[in-house]
Protein backbone atom coordinates (compact mmCIF):
# COMPACT_ATOMS: atom_id res chain seq x y z
CA UNK A 1 0.00 0.00 0.00
CA UNK A 2 1.84 3.45 -0.71
CA UNK A 3 1.72 5.04 1.95
CA UNK A 4 1.18 8.82 0.44
CA UNK A 5 -2.33 7.82 0.35
CA UNK A 6 -3.16 7.60 3.85
CA UNK A 7 -5.29 9.93 5.58
CA UNK A 8 -3.67 11.90 9.00
CA UNK A 9 -4.38 10.41 12.02
CA UNK A 10 -4.15 6.88 13.92
CA UNK A 11 -6.83 4.91 15.67
CA UNK A 12 -6.27 1.86 17.89
CA UNK A 13 -10.38 1.66 17.75
CA UNK A 14 -12.27 -0.41 20.01
CA UNK A 15 -15.26 -2.04 17.90
CA UNK A 16 -17.87 -4.53 19.64
CA UNK A 17 -17.84 -7.38 17.63
CA UNK A 18 -18.05 -10.90 19.31
CA UNK A 19 -19.53 -14.42 18.62
CA UNK A 20 -17.21 -17.48 17.85
CA UNK A 21 -14.09 -16.99 16.14
CA UNK A 22 -13.47 -17.36 11.99
CA UNK A 23 -11.34 -16.90 9.80
CA UNK A 24 -12.90 -13.56 8.78
CA UNK A 25 -12.73 -12.26 12.41
CA UNK A 26 -9.48 -13.05 13.05
CA UNK A 27 -8.23 -11.77 9.68
CA UNK A 28 -9.70 -8.21 10.59
CA UNK A 29 -7.20 -8.10 13.58
CA UNK A 30 -4.51 -9.82 12.12
CA UNK A 31 -4.61 -8.73 8.77
CA UNK A 32 -3.72 -4.89 9.54
CA UNK A 33 -0.78 -6.06 11.78
CA UNK A 34 0.84 -7.84 8.94
CA UNK A 35 0.80 -5.11 6.84
CA UNK A 36 2.46 -2.85 8.88
CA UNK A 37 5.19 -5.70 9.50
CA UNK A 38 4.30 -6.43 12.97
CA UNK A 39 2.92 -9.28 13.32
CA UNK A 40 3.83 -13.16 10.98
CA UNK A 41 3.13 -16.13 12.93
CA UNK A 42 0.23 -18.86 13.37
CA UNK A 43 -3.15 -18.58 15.43
CA UNK A 44 -5.02 -21.35 17.23
CA UNK A 45 -8.49 -21.01 19.54
CA UNK A 46 -9.92 -24.81 20.28
CA UNK A 47 -12.88 -25.55 22.36
CA UNK A 48 -11.46 -28.90 24.48
CA UNK A 49 -9.71 -30.97 21.83
CA UNK A 50 -11.58 -29.41 18.92
CA UNK A 51 -9.64 -26.71 16.71
CA UNK A 52 -12.07 -24.15 15.85
CA UNK A 53 -10.22 -22.04 13.90
CA UNK A 54 -6.23 -22.26 13.05
CA UNK A 55 -4.26 -19.94 10.95
CA UNK A 56 -1.09 -19.06 9.37
CA UNK A 57 0.19 -15.66 8.32
CA UNK A 58 3.51 -13.85 6.97
CA UNK A 59 6.63 -16.23 6.36
CA UNK A 60 8.16 -18.39 8.18
CA UNK A 61 11.41 -17.18 6.13
CA UNK A 62 11.04 -14.08 4.25
CA UNK A 63 14.42 -14.37 1.97
CA UNK A 64 13.27 -17.46 0.59
CA UNK A 65 9.54 -16.78 0.62
CA UNK A 66 8.60 -19.79 3.24
CA UNK A 67 4.95 -18.84 4.36
CA UNK A 68 4.23 -19.78 8.12
CA UNK A 69 2.32 -22.92 8.02
CA UNK A 70 0.25 -24.47 11.19
CA UNK A 71 2.91 -26.86 11.71
CA UNK A 72 5.69 -24.02 11.83
CA UNK A 73 7.93 -24.47 15.29
CA UNK A 74 8.56 -21.49 16.70
CA UNK A 75 11.24 -20.49 19.73
CA UNK A 76 8.57 -19.89 22.55
CA UNK A 77 10.91 -18.09 25.36
CA UNK A 78 10.19 -18.13 28.66
CA UNK A 79 7.03 -20.43 28.38
CA UNK A 80 10.06 -23.24 28.28
CA UNK A 81 9.82 -22.23 32.14
CA UNK A 82 6.75 -23.83 32.58
CA UNK A 83 8.07 -26.86 31.15
CA UNK A 84 10.80 -26.81 33.65
CA UNK A 85 7.89 -26.05 36.48
CA UNK A 86 6.32 -29.40 35.45
CA UNK A 87 9.75 -31.28 35.50
CA UNK A 88 10.50 -29.77 39.34
CA UNK A 89 6.44 -31.21 40.11
CA UNK A 90 7.60 -35.07 38.95
CA UNK A 91 11.13 -34.87 40.75
CA UNK A 92 9.61 -33.31 44.35
CA UNK A 93 6.77 -36.00 43.77
CA UNK A 94 9.37 -38.75 43.69
CA UNK A 95 12.04 -37.40 46.56
CA UNK A 96 14.61 -36.74 44.15
CA UNK A 97 14.21 -33.20 45.46
CA UNK A 98 12.62 -30.63 47.42
CA UNK A 99 12.18 -27.16 47.17
CA UNK A 100 14.01 -26.65 50.29
CA UNK A 101 16.86 -28.02 48.76
CA UNK A 102 20.03 -25.45 49.10
CA UNK A 103 21.84 -24.87 45.65
CA UNK A 104 25.39 -25.46 47.73
CA UNK A 105 24.20 -29.48 47.32
CA UNK A 106 25.04 -29.27 43.27
CA UNK A 107 27.32 -25.94 43.31
CA UNK A 108 29.05 -25.52 46.46
CA UNK A 109 30.87 -22.88 45.03
CA UNK A 110 27.97 -20.59 44.27
CA UNK A 111 27.35 -17.48 45.59
CA UNK A 112 25.43 -17.90 48.64
CA UNK A 113 24.81 -21.17 47.72
CA UNK A 114 24.23 -22.31 50.91
CA UNK A 115 21.37 -19.68 51.45
CA UNK A 116 19.53 -20.05 47.76
CA UNK A 117 17.05 -22.55 47.77
CA UNK A 118 15.50 -24.41 44.97
CA UNK A 119 12.07 -22.07 45.26
CA UNK A 120 13.66 -18.90 45.53
CA UNK A 121 15.46 -20.43 41.79
CA UNK A 122 11.54 -21.02 40.72
CA UNK A 123 10.33 -17.91 42.12
CA UNK A 124 12.65 -15.58 41.12
CA UNK A 125 13.88 -14.65 44.36
CA UNK A 126 17.64 -16.34 44.46
CA UNK A 127 18.96 -12.68 43.98
CA UNK A 128 20.17 -13.94 40.39
CA UNK A 129 20.71 -11.93 37.38
CA UNK A 130 21.17 -12.17 34.04
CA UNK A 131 24.46 -11.09 33.16
CA UNK A 132 25.13 -9.10 29.94
CA UNK A 133 27.87 -11.40 28.58
CA UNK A 134 25.36 -13.76 28.01
CA UNK A 135 22.77 -11.36 26.27
CA UNK A 136 22.54 -10.83 22.51
CA UNK A 137 25.76 -13.51 21.64
CA UNK A 138 25.60 -15.45 18.41
CA UNK A 139 24.30 -19.52 18.90
CA UNK A 140 26.70 -21.21 20.44
CA UNK A 141 26.37 -24.88 22.44
CA UNK A 142 26.48 -24.29 25.91
CA UNK A 143 26.21 -26.96 28.76
CA UNK A 144 24.10 -25.85 31.87
CA UNK A 145 27.26 -26.62 33.59
CA UNK A 146 29.54 -23.77 31.62
CA UNK A 147 26.32 -21.60 31.96
CA UNK A 148 26.56 -21.98 35.97
CA UNK A 149 30.46 -21.57 35.81
CA UNK A 150 29.29 -18.35 33.82
CA UNK A 151 26.68 -16.99 36.56
CA UNK A 152 28.98 -17.73 39.29
CA UNK A 153 31.42 -14.79 37.95
CA UNK A 154 28.86 -12.08 38.68
CA UNK A 155 27.82 -10.31 41.46
CA UNK A 156 24.56 -11.31 43.17
CA UNK A 157 21.83 -8.38 42.44
CA UNK A 158 20.15 -8.75 46.10
CA UNK A 159 20.27 -11.29 48.84
CA UNK A 160 18.24 -14.56 48.77
CA UNK A 161 14.69 -14.26 49.37
CA UNK A 162 14.65 -10.13 49.92
CA UNK A 163 13.67 -9.23 46.12
CA UNK A 164 11.58 -10.28 43.50
CA UNK A 165 13.67 -10.33 40.35
CA UNK A 166 12.31 -12.31 36.88
CA UNK A 167 15.48 -13.48 35.21
CA UNK A 168 16.02 -16.65 32.81
CA UNK A 169 19.23 -17.30 34.89
CA UNK A 170 17.19 -19.02 37.78
CA UNK A 171 16.28 -21.77 35.51
CA UNK A 172 19.02 -22.09 33.69
CA UNK A 173 20.51 -22.82 37.10
CA UNK A 174 17.21 -25.07 37.65
CA UNK A 175 17.68 -26.96 34.27
CA UNK A 176 21.43 -27.73 35.75
CA UNK A 177 19.74 -29.43 39.05
CA UNK A 178 17.54 -31.59 36.94
CA UNK A 179 20.05 -32.61 34.76
CA UNK A 180 22.25 -33.74 38.10
CA UNK A 181 19.41 -35.31 39.83
CA UNK A 182 18.19 -37.54 36.98
CA UNK A 183 21.75 -37.78 35.06
CA UNK A 184 19.93 -36.83 31.97
CA UNK A 185 19.92 -34.20 29.79
CA UNK A 186 17.12 -31.50 29.66
CA UNK A 187 15.87 -32.52 26.57
CA UNK A 188 15.77 -36.36 27.44
CA UNK A 189 14.07 -34.94 30.80
CA UNK A 190 11.62 -32.65 28.96
CA UNK A 191 10.74 -35.33 26.63
CA UNK A 192 9.57 -38.00 29.47
CA UNK A 193 7.81 -35.96 31.58
CA UNK A 194 6.13 -33.70 28.65
CA UNK A 195 6.17 -34.03 25.33
CA UNK A 196 5.85 -37.83 25.61
CA UNK A 197 2.51 -37.91 28.03
CA UNK A 198 1.31 -34.95 25.98
CA UNK A 199 1.57 -35.97 22.42
CA UNK A 200 3.88 -33.31 21.55
CA UNK A 201 5.73 -34.33 18.52
CA UNK A 202 6.75 -30.95 17.34
CA UNK A 203 8.68 -29.72 20.10
CA UNK A 204 12.05 -29.76 21.38
CA UNK A 205 15.04 -27.41 22.73
CA UNK A 206 17.35 -25.11 20.59
CA UNK A 207 20.05 -26.17 23.16
CA UNK A 208 22.50 -26.95 20.65
CA UNK A 209 23.00 -25.66 16.92
CA UNK A 210 21.47 -28.28 15.18
CA UNK A 211 19.33 -27.11 12.23
CA UNK A 212 16.17 -27.92 13.46
CA UNK A 213 13.71 -28.41 10.40
CA UNK A 214 10.62 -26.46 9.89
CA UNK A 215 12.18 -24.01 12.43
CA UNK A 216 10.54 -20.13 11.99
CA UNK A 217 13.42 -17.30 11.56
CA UNK A 218 13.38 -14.37 13.67
CA UNK A 219 12.11 -10.96 12.38
CA UNK A 220 11.17 -7.68 13.70
CA UNK A 221 9.94 -3.86 11.73
CA UNK A 222 12.50 -2.86 9.92
CA UNK A 223 13.87 0.36 12.22
CA UNK A 224 14.04 2.88 9.24
CA UNK A 225 10.28 1.81 8.11
CA UNK A 226 11.68 -0.40 4.87
CA UNK A 227 9.56 -3.13 5.75
CA UNK A 228 11.04 -6.70 7.89
CA UNK A 229 14.28 -6.82 9.30
CA UNK A 230 16.31 -9.90 10.53
CA UNK A 231 16.37 -9.96 14.61
CA UNK A 232 18.94 -12.58 15.75
CA UNK A 233 19.50 -15.40 15.98
CA UNK A 234 20.00 -15.18 20.22
CA UNK A 235 21.85 -17.53 21.67
CA UNK A 236 19.34 -20.06 23.40
CA UNK A 237 21.60 -22.57 24.42
CA UNK A 238 22.11 -20.92 28.07
CA UNK A 239 18.73 -20.62 28.77
CA UNK A 240 18.00 -24.51 28.89
CA UNK A 241 14.87 -24.87 31.25
CA UNK A 242 14.18 -20.70 30.78
CA UNK A 243 13.76 -20.72 27.03
CA UNK A 244 15.30 -23.08 24.96
CA UNK A 245 12.38 -24.83 23.53
CA UNK A 246 10.57 -24.88 20.67
CA UNK A 247 6.56 -25.72 19.47
CA UNK A 248 4.13 -25.13 17.58
CA UNK A 249 0.22 -24.39 18.00
CA UNK A 250 -1.48 -27.71 17.78
CA UNK A 251 1.74 -29.53 20.25
CA UNK A 252 0.60 -26.25 22.72
CA UNK A 253 -2.65 -26.87 22.49
CA UNK A 254 -1.89 -30.85 23.56
CA UNK A 255 0.29 -29.46 26.59
CA UNK A 256 -2.43 -26.94 28.20
CA UNK A 257 -4.89 -30.00 27.46
CA UNK A 258 -2.77 -32.30 29.15
CA UNK A 259 -2.23 -30.28 31.81
CA UNK A 260 -5.85 -29.86 33.10
CA UNK A 261 -6.58 -33.30 32.07
CA UNK A 262 -4.32 -35.00 34.56
CA UNK A 263 -1.58 -36.59 31.84
CA UNK A 264 0.73 -34.42 33.11
CA UNK A 265 0.42 -34.01 36.84
CA UNK A 266 -1.99 -35.02 39.38
CA UNK A 267 -5.16 -32.32 39.13
CA UNK A 268 -5.00 -31.61 42.57
CA UNK A 269 -1.66 -30.48 42.14
CA UNK A 270 -2.42 -28.85 39.11
CA UNK A 271 -4.78 -26.78 41.12
CA UNK A 272 -2.65 -26.09 44.27
CA UNK A 273 0.80 -25.16 42.01
CA UNK A 274 -0.22 -23.58 38.69
CA UNK A 275 -1.47 -19.71 39.32
CA UNK A 276 -4.39 -18.44 37.33
CA UNK A 277 -5.02 -15.03 37.16
CA UNK A 278 -8.51 -13.66 35.24
CA UNK A 279 -9.64 -12.34 32.40
CA UNK A 280 -13.61 -11.53 31.24
CA UNK A 281 -13.46 -12.24 34.72
CA UNK A 282 -12.61 -15.76 34.22
CA UNK A 283 -10.02 -18.08 35.93
CA UNK A 284 -7.24 -18.62 32.68
CA UNK A 285 -3.82 -19.99 32.82
CA UNK A 286 -1.79 -16.76 30.71
CA UNK A 287 1.66 -17.85 29.44
CA UNK A 288 3.86 -15.93 27.67
CA UNK A 289 7.37 -15.43 26.40
CA UNK A 290 9.38 -13.26 24.18
CA UNK A 291 12.96 -12.66 22.46
CA UNK A 292 14.71 -10.89 19.72
CA UNK A 293 12.42 -12.89 16.86
CA UNK A 294 10.39 -14.63 18.91
CA UNK A 295 7.32 -14.41 20.72
CA UNK A 296 4.70 -16.79 21.90
CA UNK A 297 1.02 -16.89 24.32
CA UNK A 298 -0.98 -19.31 25.57
CA UNK A 299 -4.43 -18.85 27.38
CA UNK A 300 -5.89 -21.49 28.97
CA UNK A 301 -9.71 -21.38 30.77
CA UNK A 302 -10.22 -24.31 33.14
CA UNK A 303 -13.53 -23.82 33.33
CA UNK A 304 -14.56 -23.57 29.60
CA UNK A 305 -12.07 -26.04 28.37
CA UNK A 306 -11.17 -23.12 25.91
CA UNK A 307 -7.40 -22.51 24.42
CA UNK A 308 -6.02 -19.70 22.24
CA UNK A 309 -2.35 -20.08 21.11
CA UNK A 310 -0.47 -16.96 19.33
CA UNK A 311 2.91 -18.19 18.26
CA UNK A 312 5.27 -15.28 16.32
CA UNK A 313 8.85 -14.92 14.38
CA UNK A 314 8.68 -11.17 14.90
CA UNK A 315 9.42 -8.96 17.48
CA UNK A 316 6.64 -6.46 17.86
CA UNK A 317 4.70 -7.10 20.65
CA UNK A 318 1.35 -7.33 18.73
CA UNK A 319 1.57 -11.20 19.79
CA UNK A 320 -0.50 -11.08 23.22
CA UNK A 321 -3.07 -8.60 22.22
CA UNK A 322 -4.04 -11.06 19.52
CA UNK A 323 -4.58 -13.73 21.93
CA UNK A 324 -6.85 -11.55 24.08
CA UNK A 325 -8.78 -10.60 21.26
CA UNK A 326 -9.55 -13.87 20.03
CA UNK A 327 -10.33 -14.71 23.53
CA UNK A 328 -13.14 -11.75 23.62
CA UNK A 329 -14.71 -13.59 20.99
CA UNK A 330 -15.07 -16.74 22.17
CA UNK A 331 -16.62 -15.06 25.34
CA UNK A 332 -18.63 -12.51 23.26
CA UNK A 333 -16.61 -9.63 24.92
CA UNK A 334 -15.56 -6.32 22.66
CA UNK A 335 -12.17 -6.51 21.49
CA UNK A 336 -9.39 -4.31 19.42
CA UNK A 337 -9.62 -3.64 15.83
CA UNK A 338 -6.10 -2.40 14.90
CA UNK A 339 -6.06 0.64 12.94
CA UNK A 340 -3.47 3.04 11.36
CA UNK A 341 -3.06 5.60 9.35
CA UNK A 342 -0.55 8.02 8.32
CA UNK A 343 0.45 11.48 7.69
CA UNK A 344 0.87 11.85 3.43
CA UNK A 345 4.88 12.04 4.17
CA UNK A 346 5.40 9.61 7.25
CA UNK A 347 8.96 9.40 6.62
CA UNK A 348 9.57 13.10 7.82
CA UNK A 349 11.70 13.37 11.00
CA UNK A 350 10.50 14.71 14.18
CA UNK A 351 12.29 18.44 14.48
CA UNK A 352 16.05 17.54 15.53
CA UNK A 353 15.34 19.73 18.73
CA UNK A 354 13.48 16.64 19.90
CA UNK A 355 16.34 14.53 19.87
CA UNK A 356 17.36 13.22 23.34
CA UNK A 357 16.30 10.83 26.33
CA UNK A 358 13.25 9.95 27.68
CA UNK A 359 11.56 8.22 30.52
CA UNK A 360 8.05 7.07 30.36
CA UNK A 361 6.39 7.71 33.59
CA UNK A 362 4.96 5.11 35.75
CA UNK A 363 6.63 3.00 33.99
CA UNK A 364 10.27 1.19 33.81
CA UNK A 365 10.89 2.35 30.47
CA UNK A 366 13.37 4.71 28.77
CA UNK A 367 14.09 5.61 25.50
CA UNK A 368 16.65 7.66 23.37
CA UNK A 369 14.79 9.80 20.24
CA UNK A 370 17.43 10.01 17.08
CA UNK A 371 17.25 11.15 13.81
CA UNK A 372 19.57 8.61 11.43
CA UNK A 373 19.35 8.79 7.46
CA UNK A 374 17.03 11.23 7.71
CA UNK A 375 14.34 9.28 9.50
CA UNK A 376 12.89 9.51 12.88
CA UNK A 377 14.25 6.45 15.37
CA UNK A 378 13.44 5.41 18.73
CA UNK A 379 15.83 3.25 20.67
CA UNK A 380 14.43 1.62 23.89
CA UNK A 381 17.61 -1.26 24.16
CA UNK A 382 20.10 -2.20 21.90
CA UNK A 383 18.23 -4.11 20.12
CA UNK A 384 14.60 -2.95 19.93
CA UNK A 385 14.66 0.26 17.91
CA UNK A 386 11.96 1.24 16.08
CA UNK A 387 10.86 3.52 12.97
CA UNK A 388 8.94 6.58 13.58
CA UNK A 389 6.31 6.95 11.39
CA UNK A 390 4.95 10.46 11.29
CA UNK A 391 0.65 10.55 11.70
CA UNK A 392 0.87 14.19 12.82
CA UNK A 393 3.02 17.34 13.23
CA UNK A 394 3.29 16.08 17.18
CA UNK A 395 2.45 12.41 16.78
CA UNK A 396 4.37 9.33 15.61
CA UNK A 397 3.33 5.28 14.80
CA UNK A 398 6.09 2.93 16.50
CA UNK A 399 5.29 -0.08 14.61
CA UNK A 400 7.57 -2.22 17.00
CA UNK A 401 4.54 -2.22 19.51
CA UNK A 402 2.16 -0.45 17.80
CA UNK A 403 1.74 2.50 19.94
CA UNK A 404 1.66 6.42 19.59
CA UNK A 405 4.37 8.72 20.86
CA UNK A 406 3.13 12.34 20.89
CA UNK A 407 5.82 14.71 21.47
CA UNK A 408 4.81 18.65 22.19
CA UNK A 409 6.91 22.10 21.72
CA UNK A 410 6.58 25.12 22.58
CA UNK A 411 6.50 28.41 20.81
CA UNK A 412 10.23 28.05 20.72
CA UNK A 413 10.30 24.68 19.15
CA UNK A 414 11.52 23.10 22.31
CA UNK A 415 9.50 19.91 23.90
CA UNK A 416 6.95 21.01 26.29
CA UNK A 417 4.75 17.73 26.41
CA UNK A 418 4.74 14.48 25.48
CA UNK A 419 2.41 11.11 25.96
CA UNK A 420 3.20 7.40 25.06
CA UNK A 421 -0.17 5.39 24.05
CA UNK A 422 0.23 1.44 24.36
CA UNK A 423 -2.63 -0.39 23.52
CA UNK A 424 -4.53 -2.17 26.93
CA UNK A 425 -2.62 0.23 28.67
CA UNK A 426 -4.13 4.20 29.96
CA UNK A 427 -1.74 6.84 28.27
CA UNK A 428 1.68 7.16 30.30
CA UNK A 429 3.69 10.69 30.35
CA UNK A 430 6.89 11.21 28.89
CA UNK A 431 9.48 13.15 30.80
CA UNK A 432 12.51 14.46 28.83
CA UNK A 433 15.59 13.46 30.58
CA UNK A 434 18.38 16.07 31.19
Amino acid sequence: MNTKTFVVSLLLAFQALAGTPTTAKIDAIVKPLVERNAFSGVVLAAKGDRVLVQKAYGMANYEFGVANAPDTRFAIASVTKRFTAVILQHLFDEKKLAPSDPLAKWVPDFPSASAITVEQLMRHRSGVRDPEKLRGIIRQNFTTAEVVDALKSEPLGSKPGEEYSYTTANYAILAHIIERVTGKSYAAVAQQYIYGPAGMKDSGELTRTTVVPRLATGYMPDAFGNGMSVCGPEDTSWKAGGGSSYSTAPDLHRFARALYTGKLLPMNEVASSWQTSKMFDKPVMNLSGAFPGAGANVLYFPDDEVTVVVLTNNYATTAGGVAQSIAAMLFDRPYTIPSVTLAADPYRPPDPRLEGHYRVEGHPWTFTLSIRDGRGLVTWARIRQSALLRVSDDTWFEPLDWATLQLKTDADGNFSEGWFRYPGLEPAKVVREP
